[in-house]
């Protein structure tokens, strides 16, 4: 059992710990040299320096203090304005944008270094600092887990303050934005931005880059107090190391395996989660709703105060919190003479900042695992004495294996599950292609038994008599596969804790209010945009649609119009048509999808939704209706209206008679299939790889030009991740995976290998996707599922 002899009140409420202090310039703090240059604490300004501050920032009247419903802030506010309109690089204009700070900076900075100095908030924190640096002056070979030992049981912060004097293993979130001349506005964002977060309790660290003196780091680590806080908040579920109400053996589900299963269900019951309980953390206990059932963390009792507090969040958890500190985080602002809360999205997208991101684990074991055997490599990772990380790539990159359990731990449960969903989508794909694979032996048995030699010869291999139990078996398997896929990730919600999970509605900060209204579910003041004004934009963005959809029937039109020239000009055979023709629908294809999804993107944001989910929704419903008519146009043309045109003509040009038969038909559908199907697929495996590899090359290539180039292997791994690209999210891949999945069902009858051409797909797209998320993107926020 731990106990750290802390005061409850401090746990519930950190931000209101402490009282206010003003803060002192960097220059006034420039001692030279060593952490003992902020010993001395921070003491009020005199008289001049008050007024000549003031002169300073108070450049318009104070106007009337407006609050929102919900605001907690009781500082009175004044509004300021940019001292200047002119560009400069990196940063945005911003003569409309009036930045309310509050009339007092409450933080104290203490700097570690001539580039790195420290923000915090309470008087506590400050003390800790000041104590920590004093002690280890005065013991300079003591590590940092000493300096843990001797400070956490006084300090509510030392977790965090000594881990920023003794060097971070592991930051939680990296923002970082650049220094101009002409950016009065952006400074005093920044600066009350930062001053709030603070005040939530937030450790934060700036450093100035050792590249570019105009690039700043702020480097933010959340203390154990604050995660516990943050944690009851977000209902994050934690294993109970004792049951509540322990099960006997026997009444466990026994592990089911079958032909449709893929693996065991066995769950324990006896594995039970709770959520934090914040009002007892001297002894670290979970507290159920049931009065007198206190229970355990696992593995936490008979351990020292600071290894429960460095060691018991893990890193997901530490970034999700982190991200949502600095997404609550808002700022008053006043655009076109109205009042607005904004958080970091906008500032972002205004330039105030230029990047967030949390940090990858170090790579500095990849070059020397890559040096390994086998054996050596195998035993290491056996070991844990790899980085998370490294035994990912290890594992889900350069082996068969797919350690979904280390994926969840490194990324969360909501990238963790679409890697679940790539092994469980493979597994069904993988025994649709041995019936897919039957069919085409029989037709390759019946083409040579048969001896024809007809010039639609080839489509027999794929039409011929077992073709209709085929596609009874593929309909049965679509319904199947939907059931059990619900039954998988029921299995995995419940083993990972997330079922209780339930998403917070964020609200985008490109939304445009057009007034205020009386909640009728929360009875609050909130925020309201009018439905039917929504309708009217929906409805033009229909409009603005059409002719989109206009260019796709005008490429079908086209690919018909081809085929017929091409017959009539050059007598070309069908083979030599169709597959000219599947080309061209190819090519057409990702023409039309690049210059739909810019403006689909576009259209989404003038139809101005309050929430991300109902944007995202939006968008999906946009980008799919667009993809199925832009894709399946071609082939069902080929299949379902070239057989009945009856015609002389067709757009002009005249027709074969041939071209209504059977066989015929069904070839240029099977061979528009294979065409559209494995290019398209090939195209974004390409994109996949070549785009990310030829970005990098192209910034190693500008980075050569400098005069100085500096030896990236001993950065730290915030400045090489500033350096790779940024992660999306999982909305295109879940995308491809729903087209692919339409080429499997409805058209598996014209192409039995697709399912197999989809399985060797999948097989090394799980791998791509691995290496990209470990290798090639940022890291993204560790999001719940």
């Amino acid at each position: 059992m731990v106990a750290l002899g802390l005061d409850q009140s401090q746990h519930l409420e950190p931000g209101k710990a402490g009282s206010k202090r003003w803060a002192r310039e960097d220059s006034d703090r420039n001692r030279g040299g060593g952490g003992g240059g902020g010993q001395k604490k921070a003491e009020p300004p005199s008289r001049t320096e008050d007024l000549n501050r003031r002169k300073t920032l108070e450049r318009v009247p104070q106007p009337a203090r407006r609050e929102r419903p919900d605001e907690s802030e009781t500082e009175s506010d004044f509004e300021l304005q940019p001292a200047s309109d002119v560009e400069s690089p990196g940063v945005v204009r911003h003569e409309h944008v009036e930045v309310i700070v509050a009339g007092r900076a409450d933080v104290t900075i203490r700097r570690l270094h001539d580039r790195r100095f420290v923000k915090l908030w309470a008087d506590e924190d400050v003390r800790c600092f000041d104590a920590v640096v004093k002690w280890k002056a005065f013991n300079k070979e003591a590590s940092k887990e000493k300096a843990l030992t001797v400070f956490c049981p006084k300090f509510r912060a030392a977790d965090a303050i000594v881990s920023v004097i003794y060097g971070v293993e592991q930051w939680d979130y990296i923002l970082r934005f650049k220094k101009s001349k002409h950016e009065d506005a952006a400074v005093l964002a920044r600066n009350e931005f930062e001053r709030r977060l603070c005040k939530r309790g937030v450790v934060m660290e700036h450093e100035q880059s050792k590249e570019k003196s105009s690039t700043i780091y702020v480097k933010l680590l959340v203390p154990f107090h604050v995660l516990c806080v943050e944690a009851r908040t977000l209902k994050l579920m934690f294993r109970l190391k004792e049951p509540p109400y322990p099960l006997p053996a026997d009444a466990h589900p026994k592990k089911r395996t079958g032909l449709f299963s893929f693996g065991h269900y066995h769950l324990d019951l006896n594995v039970q989660h709770a959520v934090l309980d914040s009002k007892n953390l001297s002894n670290y206990q979970f507290k159920l709703l049931q009065k007198d059932n206190t229970y355990k963390f696992v593995d936490c009792e008979s351990q020292p105060a600071h290894v429960v507090r460095t060691k018991f969040f893990e890193e997901r958890h530490r970034i999700l919190i982190a991200y949502n500190l600095l997404d609550q985080i808002e700022i008053k602002l006043k655009t076109n003479q109205r009042f607005r809360c904004e958080g970091i999205h906008y500032l972002i997208d205004h330039r105030f900042y230029t990047d967030m991101y949390p940090v990858h684990q170090s790579d500095d074991l990849d070059d020397d695992v890559e040096k390994m055997d086998a054996k050596t490599r195998l035993a290491q990772a056996q070991n844990h004495e790899w980085t998370l990380r490294t035994r990912l790539i290890n594992g889900f990159v350069k082996s068969r294996q797919q350690p979904i359990d280390l994926m969840r731990d490194y990324f969360g449960e909501k990238i963790a599950l679409y890697f679940v969903y790539l092994q469980f989508y493979n597994h069904w794909l993988a025994g649709s292609s041995v019936f897919g694979v039957i069919v085409f032996i029989f037709g390759i048995v019946v083409t040579v038994v048969n001896d024809d030699n007809s010039a639609t010869d080839w489509h027999h291999l794929f039409d011929n008599a077992l073709s209709p139990y085929f596609a009874l078996l593929m309909a049965l398997w679509s319904v199947l596969y939907l059931r059990y896929w619900q039954r998988r990730n029921s299995y995995f919600s419940i083993k990972w804790a997330t079922h209780t999970f339930e998403a917070s509605t964020i609200q985008r900060h490109a939304f445009e209010p057009a007034g205020k209204r009386l909640s009728p579910i929360t009875g609050k003041i909130e925020l309201h945009y009018p439905s039917y004004k929504r309708h009217i934009r929906q409805f033009i963005s229909f409009l603005a649609t059409l002719p989109f959809v206009g260019l796709v029937i005008a490429t079908v039109l086209a690919q018909i119009a081809f085929i017929a020239w091409l017959q009539n000009t050059y007598h070309t055979s069908e083979q030599g048509t169709a597959l000219a023709a599947s080309l061209i629908g190819l090519v057409s294809i990702q023409i039309c999808r690049r210059c739909y999804r810019p403006v689909a993107l576009r259209l989404n944001e003038f139809e101005n939704y309050k929430s991300e989910d109902g944007f995202e929704r939006a968008l999906v419903v946009k980008n799919w209706c667009f993809e199925f008519l832009n894709i399946y146009s071609h082939i069902i043309y080929f299949a379902f209206v070239r057989p009945f045109l009856t015609g002389a003509t067709i757009l002009g040009f005249p027709r074969h008679e041939a071209d209504c038969e059977k066989d015929i038909c069904s070839a240029d559908v099977t061979l528009e299939l294979i065409i559209i199907f494995l290019g398209d697929q090939a195209v974004d495996r390409m994109e996949e790889i070549l785009l990310p590899w030829i970005v990098n090359k192209f910034r190693s290539m500008r980075m050569a030009f400098r005069k100085v180039v500096p030896d990236e292997k001993h950065w730290p791994q915030y400045y090489k991740d500033e350096r790779r690209q940024a992660n999306e999210g999982l909305d295109d891949d879940y995308f491809q995976k729903a087209i692919q999945y339409g080429y499997v069902t409805m058209f598996v009858t014209a192409f039995p290998l697709a399912p197999l051409c989809a399985y060797i797909n999948n097989v090394f797209e799980v791998r791509l996707d691995a290496y990209k998320m470990l290798k090639v993107l940022r890291r993204p926020p560790s999001f719940p599922a």
